[in-house]
């Protein structure tokens, strides 16, 4: 960009003190040594079928689809300006795959229909909350997919 061209537009340059994470209302902390992990239940007709430990909410470059699809700022008079902000700067997740024991496979085939529910239990000071990504945003193109084999 050219001088003055990312203040014109609302973003924030980095400087010394916007190398701290969250530091700037632009800033998204990256991946580094601070985790924020999650413990996520998997259930369906309140029957557990798997816990899966995510470790961190991971940001950076692999997240390209959150940072590609955000909505740019626009450039015109203030009252049609929209500042950019990083909302999701490069967040992007894991790919969780779980697989249902025969006898739930065989309730969900008989009734046709299939309830997934995702909890987090956050009673706790060292767990995050939980973001499903789909096809625009995170790591993976693509949507949450249920995929049935008979």
């Amino acid at each position: 960009m050219e001088e003055g061209d990312a203040e014109r537009i609302g973003m924030t340059v980095v400087s010394e003190k916007g190398t701290i994470p969250g530091y700037g209302k632009n800033s998204y902390p990256q991946t580094d040594e601070k985790l924020h992990g999650s413990l996520v239940t998997i259930t369906t007709d309140s029957q557990k079928i798997d816990e899966v430990e995510l470790y961190d909410d991971p940001a950076d470059h692999q997240g390209i689809l959150s940072w590609m699809n955000q909505i740019p700022g626009k450039s015109g008079d203030a009252e049609t300006q929209v500042p950019w902000l990083l909302d999701e700067a490069g967040s992007y997740g894991y790919l969780v795959k779980v697989e249902l024991d025969e006898n739930l496979k065989k309730s969900v085939l008989e009734a046709a229909k299939i309830i997934i529910q995702l909890h987090v239990d956050e009673s706790t000071s060292d767990r995050g909350g939980l973001s499903v990504y789909g096809a625009k945003s995170g790591k993976y193109p693509m949507d949450l997919s249920i995929v049935i084999r008979k």
